[in-house]
């Protein structure tokens, strides 16, 4: 549970850090605003739920993935979830599935057994997944309670 709470503040605090609410530039950014669009591609609904909407753009293979959810930090949240939870789990396993791909490539490249390789992941996994709890544990008391609620 500890592992989604810290995806989700990294893809909350990711999303706000690159863009700002206001005209001005964010404090210690010298550049110039860019007023360009990412695509210029119609935005096309996915699903409505009772805090918010989503919407793709997308042109090949390429994707934005658009949302607008309003009330308290805590509804915001559930929002979010309601609208990409499954698209945030299936991202997620995607990148195990990467990891456990190089792990089993690397392991197997220094001649460990392949037959061994999954038990190696799934206990590389287990460590991973304590090192995020352990994130999580030592930035909690520092994390506003607004993001708390809202993850």
């Amino acid at each position: 549970m500890h592992i989604l709470k810290t995806l989700m503040a990294t893809v909350v605090i990711a999303g706000y850090a690159t863009c700002s609410p206001t005209d001005e530039a964010p404090l210690g950014c010298g550049g110039v605003k860019n007023v360009n669009p990412v695509l210029d591609l119609p935005a096309v609904p996915l699903k409505t739920v009772s805090n918010g909407q989503s919407w793709i753009m997308q042109q090949d293979t390429n994707m934005v993935y658009i949302a607008r959810v309003k009330g308290s930090a805590y509804e915001m949240g559930y929002a979010y979830g309601e609208l990409f939870g499954d698209k945030l789990a299936l991202e997620f396993q995607h990148l195990v599935d990467y990891g456990r791909g190089i792990v089993v490539k690397f392991l197997t490249d220094i001649g460990v057994p392949y037959i061994t390789t999954d038990l190696i992941f799934s206990q590389l996994l287990n460590l991973g997944f304590y090192a995020l709890d352990t994130n999580w544990a030592i930035a909690k008391p520092f994390i506003p309670q607004r993001w708390i609620d809202e993850l």
